[in-house]
């Protein structure tokens, strides 16, 4: 981490990469994967039952009788999957929220910005603080449409340690798409003092392509979503659909790779002078990627076990070509 991205900077990516060793811990863990990574249609009983044979035989210590209740307890506090709308909505907050801070020199922001360190470095400038506010917000605001109007109704429920981190990253990833740029937005009056800066061509295509790929990305997200929305699902049965649509000709989740290409994008849109990503943002992004990396696989796994290994063999679980 650069010595110029000032102790809220820090802050942030910090918790950006603690939260990504956490879920790579649980995932590696057997015992603790499918008792809290597990949601939605994935947390199927027979998981459990089968996660429990694999760590309750002879091979294990016989502490585990006793450690492995404890963990049922801790997994038994679940909210409702249908809380997964809490993130978007928050999401729209928080960019709300720290729009006014920013625009009225708010106490908040004030003293956020009284954690970082003044450099000869401007950061970022107004404008690209203007820009990857805008994205954030579109994102928030897209998917909680998404959420209200292309979910089925479900029963499943999710760890509430799940639902926490997802508000917690939404809390965070407000604040990093601004934070690099306090050197131009610090005020005396309430009124922002930094000035538009005239960009370089090089600097204009990387804001041009960053803002390109976001919408790209978006569209094919909501593409995914309206489809998977859209698919039979005969209500009272175990059957399921298996999607064919082009975007899943490649990857079991198209709409997990193009939330990963949407964080990317704004860390583009973001990136301070001489750089092409924000170092802050693109921490937020290494998380998207290490959530929805293990979510995908248990999707991938899932999709096997339901149609068939021989259905998911030509498909990648995330990223074409790449996982």
């Amino acid at each position: 981490m650069d010595a110029e991205a000032g102790l809220a900077a820090v802050c942030v990516r910090a918790f950006f990469m603690l939260a990504s060793a956490t879920v790579l811990l649980v995932h590696f863990v057997p015992a603790f994967r499918l008792r809290f990574l597990s949601y939605g249609s994935r947390a199927e009983s027979r998981d459990r039952k089968s996660d429990d044979s694999c760590t309750r035989d002879g091979d294990n210590p016989p502490s585990s009788a006793l450690f492995l209740p404890i963990l049922d307890r801790i997994a038994a506090f679940r909210v409702p999957h249908s809380w997964f709308a809490h993130f978007y909505l928050f999401s729209v907050f928080s960019s709300l929220f720290w729009g006014y801070q920013i625009i009225s020199d708010g106490f908040f922001f004030h003293n956020i910005s009284r954690l970082s360190r003044k450099s000869a470095n401007p950061g970022m400038s107004v404008e690209r603080v203007v820009s990857s506010w805008s994205l954030m917000l579109l994102q928030g605001l897209r998917r909680s449409y998404e959420s209200k109007v292309l979910a089925k109704p479900s029963q499943s429920k999710m760890w509430i340690v799940h639902w926490a981190l997802g508000l917690s990253f939404y809390a965070f990833m407000g604040v990093a798409v601004w934070v690099e740029g306090i050197p131009s937005l610090a005020t005396s009056n309430g009124q922002p003092s930094g000035t538009l800066r005239v960009s370089s061509t090089s600097r204009a295509a990387q804001a041009v392509i960053g803002v390109a790929l976001f919408f790209a990305a978006s569209s094919i997200q909501h593409t995914a979503h309206r489809y998977l929305y859209h698919l039979p699902s005969p209500p009272r049965t175990r059957d399921y659909t298996f999607p064919e649509h082009p975007y899943f000709r490649y990857t079991v989740t198209p709409h997990y790779a193009a939330e990963c290409l949407l964080y990317l994008a704004v860390s583009m849109v973001a990136a301070p002078e001489n750089a092409w990503v924000n170092r802050t943002v693109f921490a937020g992004f290494i998380f998207v990627v290490v959530n929805l990396g293990v979510t995908a696989k248990g999707t991938r796994e899932w999709y096997a076990d339901r149609f068939g290994q021989s259905k998911v063999a030509s498909r990648w679980r995330m990223i074409p070509f790449v996982w």
